[in-house]
């Protein structure tokens, strides 16, 4: 069947899931419809993209060496004042996550908690928790594309010196 001429004898539909080929076996599972287009950077209103209005964030994960434990800090900004918040995340899940993510911004009011943008790592897939739970858009980057939130970017690497990757 996955010999050389298998694929040419048409056998693949007899098949359970009728490949030609071998599926990878540690195969990642497709982020497209994780992260959908109509979330994507580009169609953030204009008022964000400006740092017109307050309420409009940035966020991060800064992780650590697995030696030391699943330990993580989330880091937020806020793109119009550049006001700093870091948080102690004990697991990387997007479960566990986003449910600390909106434990800290919860005490804001709705409109100190507009929207956030992440990149596109598996630890933000559960992203829809935060519009239904606090009322807080999520957008995202292109994908390898970190430097479109650049203020993060930056208070991450202000942070790691004091918090450098090999911290327990």
């Amino acid at each position: 069947m996955y010999s050389p001429d298998g694929p040419s004898q048409d056998l693949a539909r007899y098949l359970p899931e009728r490949r030609k080929t071998r599926k990878p076996r540690y195969a990642r599972a497709p982020r497209g419809m994780m992260f959908p287009l109509e979330r994507s950077i580009h169609n953030r209103p204009e008022h964000i993209k400006d740092r017109a209005t307050f309420g409009d964030w940035e966020g991060d994960l800064m992780i650590f060496r697995r030696a030391h434990g699943k330990a993580n800090v989330a880091s937020l900004i806020e793109r119009k004042t550049r006001f700093a918040v870091l948080f102690r995340n004990n697991d990387r899940s997007s479960k566990h996550f986003m449910e600390r993510l909106m434990n800290v911004m919860e005490p804001l009011p709705q409109t100190a908690r507009q929207s956030i943008t992440f990149d596109r790592g598996i630890e933000f897939s559960g992203w829809r928790k935060l519009e239904a739970g606090i009322g807080t858009r999520a957008w995202f980057c292109d994908p390898q594309a970190p430097w479109q939130k650049g203020s993060v970017e930056n208070l991450n690497k202000r942070a790691r010196r004091y918090l450098p990757r090999d911290t327990p």
